[in-house]
């Protein structure tokens, strides 16, 4: 081929609009999203945000909620989020452990945009009637990768 040649051109033309394609493909794909705004509550209101949060519970809490934001997270994109019982308590230490994780609860992103989201836990789940004494931690995971965390504590 001729550097002159129209050929020559429109095929150098059509390979780059390829490669920009691509690329623009991948980084539409690979959108890191962000979660934030993570708090604690004994309840939400209607749009997902908590009402009433915190960082410290009495024992006797039936339940807690995790409230967050996630936003540019493509559909399909999949979330976790583990309830973890750090420590405080040697009895419940020496039957769970430290740093025990008492649920991994999973979600897909079903919507574009940015929004508030929730997830709810209860003692029940550990296997006790009310919440053990100690430190919790709640960590929220995208595809994987840990995006953020909170704590907690029951007294």
């Amino acid at each position: 081929m001729k550097i002159g040649n129209n050929k020559f051109w429109l095929t150098v033309l059509g390979s780059i609009l390829l490669v920009v394609i691509s690329l623009f493909t991948v980084s539409c794909l690979n959108r890191t999203g962000t979660v934030s705004e993570l708090a604690i509550a004994k309840g939400i209101d209607e749009n997902g945000q908590p009402v009433d949060p915190t960082n410290v519970y009495t024992t006797d809490t039936k339940e807690l909620y995790l409230s967050f934001k996630i936003s540019g997270f493509p559909v399909g994109t999949k979330i976790e989020v583990d309830w973890i019982y750090v420590g405080g308590d040697p009895d419940v230490e020496f039957v769970l452990g430290k740093n025990y994780v008492t649920e991994k609860q999973m979600a897909t992103v079903t919507k574009t945009g940015a929004g508030y989201t929730s997830t709810m836990y209860s003692p029940i789940r550990m296997g006790f009637e009310e919440w053990p004494k100690g430190e919790y931690k709640v960590v929220v995971y995208v595809e994987g990768v840990e995006k953020a965390s909170t704590t907690f504590k029951m007294e």
